[in-house]
C-alpha cells in the first residue's frame, strides 16, 4: 500500500489553486507539495499511481548512485554491487518507498548530490557542479532539516580543498543560482511571515523536548511565575481553533492560511511564542533538555523501520523485517514502543552494529582527514572531498536532528544512511584490502 504522508495540503487547494497554496506555505518547504500539486494537475485521480512509480524510480537512481560512488571511491565491484544491494534489500528503504512522504526523495538526492559531487571535482565541468548544488538546493526545499548553512558548509568544504583558481572560480559558478533560489524561498517566508527557518514549526518541533518532558503541575507552576506563557498549557500541534482563543485572528481571504489546517496563520505566532517558552524552560530546568537530547539519541539508534507512521505496511513484511534487523543490525527484540529506561530491553532494542560502525566511521574519517591535510598523503582530493560530504551530512542530520526534536529521530536517520552504507562499505573495504596486502 502506497501511503500518504500528513505534512500536505488541501488536495482541491493543490489542484486548482496551486500557485497561491505554494506562496502562502509556511509549515514545510515547497517541493513536496509542489510536486504532488504537478501531479494532481497532470494525472488527476491516478496521481497516486504516478507518484508511486516515481519513487520506485528514484529507488532505482539511488542504487545506482550508492554502486557508483562505492565504486569511483575504490571499492570493487563486489563490494558496490553490495553496499547497492543492502540498500535495496533494507526493509526501511522499501517501506519508506512506499510512503508518500519527504524521507525517500530526499535520502535518494542525497545519495545522487554525493555521486555528483565526485563526479564534479574530478572533471571540473560546469554542469555536473550546478547538477550537485541544484540537488543540495532541492533538499533544502524538501526538508527543513536542511538549512542554508548546510549548503554553505558544502560549499566551504570544497574551496578549502580545491585551491586553484580555476576550481574556485567553478565552484562559485556552480552554486550561484541555487543558492538564489534557496534564499529567494527564506526571503519569502521572512517577508510574508516573519519566519527566519525553512518551515515555520520549530517552536512546535522543540515542545517535544521541553513543554511535554514536564508535568501538568509543573507548567501550570512555572506559568504562575511567569516563565512560561499560558499558550504552554495548550501545547503543539492542536487545532487552529484553540490557538484562536488566545490569538483571535481575522481570515486573510488566502484558503491556505484560513483552512482548519497546520498551515493556518494562527501557527505562526502560536509557535513563535512557544519557541521562547522552550528557551525559557531550558534556561530554568536544562535538565528536563538534556535528559530529551539523551532520549533522541536512543531512539535515532533504532531500526528506521519500526516508525510508526509506516507501522500498517511494516505489518505486511513483519517477519522479513525482524530477521533483517537481527542479522544486519542485531536488534534482538520485537517492538515499536519507545522505551527509553536503562533497562535490558531497551539496551536490547538498540541497533549496536550500527552505534558501533559510526564510532569506527568517525576514526576513519578523522585517520583519512589527518592523512590528506597533515601528512599529504597522496589521498585523492575528489575522494576526499566526497568522503567528507557524507560524513559531515551524516554528522550534521544526527547533531540538529537530535538537539531539536524527539519523537521521529530513527526516521531522521534514514535520510543519511545511505550515505553511511557507502562510507562504511569503503572504510571495510580499505581495511580487509590493507588486511590482504600484509598478508
Amino acid at each position: 500500500m502506497f501511503l500518504l504522508g500528513w505534512q500536505i495540503l488541501d488536495l482541491n487547494l493543490l489542484r486548482h489553486n496551486l500557485v497561491e497554496s505554494i506562496i502562502y506555505l509556511h509549515s514545510q518547504p515547497p517541493i513536496l507539495n509542489l510536486f504532488l500539486g504537478v501531479l494532481l494537475k497532470i494525472f488527476n485521480n491516478r496521481w497516486m499511481l504516478a507518484a508511486h512509480f516515481i519513487f520506485i524510480i528514484l529507488g532505482l537512481a539511488l542504487s545506482i548512485s550508492l554502486y557508483l560512488l562505492a565504486r569511483r571511491l575504490g571499492a570493487s565491484r563486489i563490494w558496490g554491487l553490495s553496499i547497492s544491494l543492502f540498500s535495496i534489500i533494507n526493509p526501511a528503504g522499501i517501506l519508506y518507498e512506499n510512503s508518500f512522504f519527504y524521507s525517500y526523495p530526499t535520502a535518494a538526492m542525497l545519495g545522487l548530490a554525493a555521486l555528483f559531487l565526485y563526479i564534479f571535482v574530478s572533471k571540473w565541468k560546469l554542469k555536473d557542479g550546478i547538477i550537485f548544488f541544484s540537488l543540495a538546493a532541492l533538499i533544502i526545499l524538501t526538508r527543513s532539516l536542511f538549512h542554508p548553512i548546510w549548503f554553505l558548509a558544502a560549499a566551504f568544504l570544497l574551496i578549502i580543498i580545491f585551491k586553484e583558481k580555476y576550481q574556485r572560480k567553478l565552484i562559485l559558478k556552480a552554486l550561484i543560482i541555487p543558492l538564489l533560489i534557496v534564499l529567494a524561498w527564506y526571503g519569502k517566508n521572512i517577508y510574508l511571515f516573519g519566519v527566519k527557518e525553512g518551515s515555520s514549526w520549530m517552536g512546535m518541533n522543540l515542545t517535544h523536548m521541553t513543554i511535554e518532558r514536564i508535568s501538568q503541575k509543573e507548567k501550570e507552576d512555572l506559568v504562575q511565575k511567569g516563565l512560561l506563557s499560558r499558550l504552554s498549557l495548550v501545547g503543539a500541534f492542536q487545532s487552529p481553533s484553540e490557538y484562536k482563543k488566545i490569538y483571535p485572528m481575522k481570515e486573510t481571504g488566502i484558503a491556505v492560511l484560513d483552512q482548519e489546517s497546520m498551515n493556518n496563520i494562527v501557527y505562526i505566532p502560536a509557535s513563535k511564542q512557544l519557541f521562547e517558552d522552550d528557551k525559557n524552560l531550558i534556561l530554568a530546568e536544562p535538565k528536563v533538555y538534556i535528559k530529551s537530547v539523551a532520549i533522541a539519541y536512543y531512539i535515532y539508534f533504532l531500526p528506521s523501520s519500526n516508525y510508526s507512521f509506516i507501522g500498517q505496511n511494516r505489518q505486511k513484511i513483519d517477519l522479513y523485517n525482524r530477521l533483517f534487523n537481527l542479522a544486519a543490525y542485531g536488534k534482538i527484540l520485537k517492538g515499536e514502543e519507545i522505551n527509553a529506561s536503562l533497562t535490558l530491553h531497551s539496551i536490547l532494542n538498540l541497533e549496536w552494529s550500527v552505534i558501533i560502525l559510526y564510532l569506527l566511521m568517525t576514526v576513519f574519517i578523522i585517520k583519512e582527514s589527518y592523512n590528506f591535510f597533515v601528512k599529504k598523503y597522496k589521498l585523492k582530493p575528489e575522494y576526499m572531498a566526497a568522503l567528507l560530504f557524507m560524513y559531515g551530512t551524516i554528522l550534521y542530520v544526527m547533531l540538529v536532528g537530535n538537539f531539536l526534536e524527539l519523537g521521529e529521530n530513527h526516521r531522521f536517520r534514514f535520510l543519511t544512511d545511505p550515505l553511511f552504507f557507502v562510507v562504511v562499505g569503503v572504510m571495510l573495504f580499505s581495511f580487509f584490502k590493507k588486511k590482504e596486502s600484509a598478508a
